[in-house]
């Protein structure tokens, strides 16, 4: 009872100026990074927070000069002492090895934890515990109803050792600044944790919502629908299909099943674009490349035998109902390799004036490409995120976040030690979901774009000499790839055309 009470006299709260702040920033921006690692000689390690920040106190560091070895993925830094003294700030500067900007971290506790406790201003929203959610998987986005709809996956909560495996929503406002922080308004049940929004799915199992798609029903309303999955483990399906959402409930209904092993089935992000006049969704995964089409129609996304697939052969490519998908490949700007890939996201990008695709090379690394019609032609690719070892799974670019007319893009993904070889989690960070940014006018991201065979024409054509001259439908096949004048690095040559099917449809356009 004695060393009680003695320790309770003794506890207080301390003033931010008690505080000595390190505060790692990028050296190319000044921003902070997140999820810098500092760790002292005996191993206690501290890691900022989504302003860059650590507000460290521990008593017997103070006024004496503390070595740090310091770690994060796509940075560098060297090791440092710094001297440890309350009241005082250290700025840290790590230069970025990567292209992608780590800006800040949108779910899990403590957001900004040790810039509240520093007493340095955060951004508007929940900075320390929103909804009780601990971790959120794969996050998945459809505009609706003038906000971001987003869904996430299994769901860790604070005050018990399992949250819900049925799916969690929430919504933000638009416009959002997305330099500064994306809020998340999470749907609560009565006991303030979130809402499973996918339990009206009958059947046991995992319930697991993706593929968000904006269609207007009969009546004309607009309606948003999920692609469903109800799993027993990683590998065993017991169902799929589609589930509606109901606004007055909050939650999403079945609509229609396709059992556990359809053939085509919508999955992944939909890409919405026009074919001749005629608004189809496209779908990629679990394949390369989108492969898979529907009309964008109520009626058509529910019936399976409205599917088709993109085969290619020595003709070339064709649509065909319930065909057999083509796997397309990617490859390495820089090094030419070709290597299979996942593209986890694919968006029509007003700067580039082509379509922008993220792809999961390996689970800790993503990559960005660029083509000039839903289907391709796909060659060149290059890495933008690294996490060496550490998994950074389902990452998406999110269109409606777009800054400088396009030139600046948002990546969100998973951040989780599941499926890595990482020996340890980072606390806080890990299974939360992650945001980076890309300019895409740093020259790192000029990327050798398609010049075709015109029919009648002396030399290659470029897609913007194409789209002036309406010749689309004289295109014969990829000559080469360049760099267009205005965007070719200083080591920036010709390439060859890859060898392989090429797919590209001739009269498409895209959906905003």
């Amino acid at each position: 009872m004695y060393r009680v009470a003695t320790f309770l006299l003794a506890f207080r709260i301390l003033s931010a100026s008690e505080y000595f702040v390190i505060r790692a920033v990028d050296e190319q921006t000044g921003r902070g990074i997140p999820m810098v690692e500092f760790c002292t000689t005996s191993n206690v390690c501290h890691w900022t927070d989504s302003n860059g920040v650590i507000a460290l106190d521990e008593p017997g560091y103070r006024n004496r000069r503390v070595y740090f070895r310091i770690f994060t993925y796509g940075y560098e830094a060297e090791k440092k002492g710094l001297d440890v003294k309350p009241g005082v700030s250290a700025i840290v500067k790590l230069r970025r090895t990567q292209i992608a900007e780590r800006l800040y971290r949108v779910t899990g506790e403590g957001i900004f934890r040790d810039s509240i406790l520093a007493g340095i201003s955060v951004p508007p929203g929940e900075p320390l515990l929103n909804a009780e959610v601990t971790g959120l998987d794969t996050v998945m986005y459809a505009p609706y109803r003038g906000r971001i709809f987003w869904v996430f996956g299994d769901t860790n909560k604070l005050s018990g050792a399992l949250g819900h495996f049925a799916t969690t929503a929430a919504t933000s406002n638009l416009p959002v600044d997305p330099e500064t922080f994306i809020d998340l308004n999470y749907f609560p049940r009565a006991d303030g944790f979130t809402k499973p929004v996918a339990a009206a799915i009958p059947g046991e199992g995992l319930k697991w919502l993706h593929t968000l798609m904006t269609l207007r029903d009969s009546s004309g309303t607009e309606r948003l629908i999920a692609h469903y999955s109800r799993v027993k483990t990683l590998n065993e399906l017991l169902d799929t299909g589609l589930a509606v959402f109901n606004d007055d409930k909050r939650e999403f209904t079945p609509l229609v099943s396709f059992g556990p092993k359809p053939k085509l089935t919508p999955h992944g992000r939909p890409v919405r674009a026009k074919m001749g006049g005629v608004e189809y969704l496209y779908f990629s995964w679990p394949r390369a490349t989108p492969v898979v089409r529907v009309r964008a129609d109520w009626n058509a996304v529910r019936d399976l035998t409205r599917y088709e697939a993109l085969e290619c052969g020595a003709g070339g490519c064709i649509w065909k109902n319930g065909g057999d998908p083509t796997t397309l490949r990617f490859h390495d700007a820089d090094t030419l390799e070709t290597f299979d890939g996942r593209l986890t996201s694919m968006y029509w990008n007003d700067y580039r004036r082509r379509w922008i695709a993220i792809i999961q090379r390996r689970v800790d690394e993503v990559w960005l490409a660029e083509c000039d019609t839903p289907t391709g032609p796909w060659a060149y690719a290059r890495r933008i995120i690294e996490h060496h070892n550490y998994s950074f799974y389902w990452p998406g670019h999110i269109p409606y976040l777009d800054g400088r007319e396009g030139r600046r893009i948002y990546i969100m993904g998973t951040y989780t030690q599941m499926f890595s070889k990482a020996p340890a989690k980072t606390p806080r960070y890990d299974y939360n979901q992650l945001v980076y940014a890309v300019s895409l006018d740093d020259e790192r991201m000029f990327l050798p774009v398609a010049h075709y065979k015109v029919r009648a024409q002396t030399a290659p054509l470029r897609k913007a000499e194409i789209d002036a001259r309406n010749l689309w439908s004289d295109v014969e096949s990829v000559a080469y790839y360049d760099y267009e004048p205005d965007r070719r690095p200083k080591s920036g040559k010709r390439l060859p055309a890859p060898p392989g099917p090429v797919a590209f449809e001739r009269n498409s356009e895209p959906v905003k």
